[in-house]
């Protein structure tokens, strides 16, 4: 029992892996060591991962400012349109009471 706590407590040889230097320490002070490098690895991913989010929004932002639909100039527009559509309707219900009375002219 003895044997397995000294192999805790004792300095062993541990080769370079990842960003870890080679070493002589105990074991759990080199675990210790490769938790705190996979926590700084994963902060540094987690940086990362947050500057690549804001860029992602900023594009997706200007794109759908550029690309979008905006629902006030939509409704603006369409009540133009509607407005224009109202007016040729009533340009032609003229013109056609005005070919009505050249015909009935003519006629006569």
């Amino acid at each position: 029992m003895q044997a397995i706590a000294d192999l805790f407590s004792d300095d062993q040889s541990f080769a370079a892996s990842g960003s870890l230097s080679a070493t002589s320490d105990s074991f759990s002070s080199y675990a210790a060591r490769i938790v705190a490098a996979a926590a700084t690895d994963a902060s540094t991913a987690a940086s990362a991962l947050e500057r690549r989010q804001s860029s992602y929004d900023a594009a997706s932002d200007a794109l759908s400012s550029e690309t979008g639909v905006n629902v006030d100039e939509e409704t603006a527009r369409l009540s133009e349109l509607q407005q224009q559509y109202s007016t040729a309707a009533q340009i032609l219900s003229v013109l056609n009471d005005m070919f009505d009375a050249l015909l009935a002219a003519a006629k006569s």
